[in-house]
């Protein structure tokens, strides 16, 4: 082998051993030994990310960041090709995020924020997989900040609205599960879930509370006849509003009313 013909290899190691951020140099038969790493597989890994990124499972992404830069590690990858993998990512990162804002009907450039509000940073030049990898964690945990703080939005918008609406029906006697899913627009189970890790109650539990609630108003307020009071909040069969006044405030309907006059 000529001289130039060496430099030339020792150099291209050298490039790899940088890439790959060991901390020892590499011979170029050692690197020739190692599989080139396909778009198809990285690819397939990055859409095993983004999947577990939009569904919010955070050690899932964790693993599969690991298993994405062993992979990095483990192949025959060159600078650049680094380079445009990281881009990849990053640009899949950035359609996740406009993804976010299409469900809050917002966009990065309307806040004003850009890269700032979009929740991940822009791509630069890598010195190795490990200066690569920092880079990806960083991003991932805004992107996955973003998601959290969306969620937490999402919950309480939908939480404030299905109180509007028990407040405004609660004097119906029909109204109940399948109504308000239907105003909604979510599944029974959607709601539930929605409802209890917003208000800490079931939807019958809360609904039933805001009934009592407002009887007590009216037994406090009005000279209203029992069974009136029980259809104004919304019972339509009086013995059951009796129990169930009972079993919330110790008393009957009656017994709260002269109590509250005396």
């Amino acid at each position: 082998m000529s001289i130039q013909a060496s430099f030339l290899s020792a150099s291209t190691a050298v490039n790899y051993s940088r890439a790959l951020g060991v901390n020892r140099i590499f011979s170029m038969s050692e690197l020739q030994k190692r599989d080139r790493l396909s778009p198809e597989i990285f690819h397939k890994r990055l859409s095993s990310m983004t999947v577990s990124l939009q569904t919010g499972n955070h050690s899932e992404t964790k693993r599969e960041i690991d298993d994405l830069f062993a992979l990095f590690g483990n192949h025959f990858i060159k600078p650049d090709e680094l380079g445009f993998y990281i881009e990849q990512l990053y640009i899949r990162l950035q359609e996740c995020v406009g993804e976010l804002g299409s469900l809050t009907g917002s966009t990065a450039s309307e806040t004003g924020r850009e890269d700032e509000g979009s929740g991940v940073i822009p791509p630069r030049v890598f010195t190795s997989v490990s200066d690569a990898e920092s880079f990806v964690r960083e991003a991932v945990d805004l992107y996955e900040q973003a998601l959290e703080n969306l969620r937490k939005s999402t919950l309480e918008t939908r939480i404030s609205r299905a109180v509007e609406i028990i407040e405004q029906r609660i004097g119906d006697k029909n109204f109940g599960l399948a109504d308000i899913c239907n105003e909604l627009y979510l599944s029974v189970s959607q709601f539930s879930l929605i409802f209890k890790e917003g208000t800490g109650k079931t939807f019958l539990e809360y609904l039933t509370e805001r009934r009592i609630e407002a009887a007590k108003k009216l037994l406090k307020s009005s000279d209203m006849k029992g069974y009136k009071i029980a259809e104004a909040v919304g019972f339509s069969d009086p013995r059951y509003f009796s129990i169930v006044f009972k079993k919330h405030c110790g008393m009957t309907a009656m017994q709260y009313r002269s109590s509250r006059s005396e």
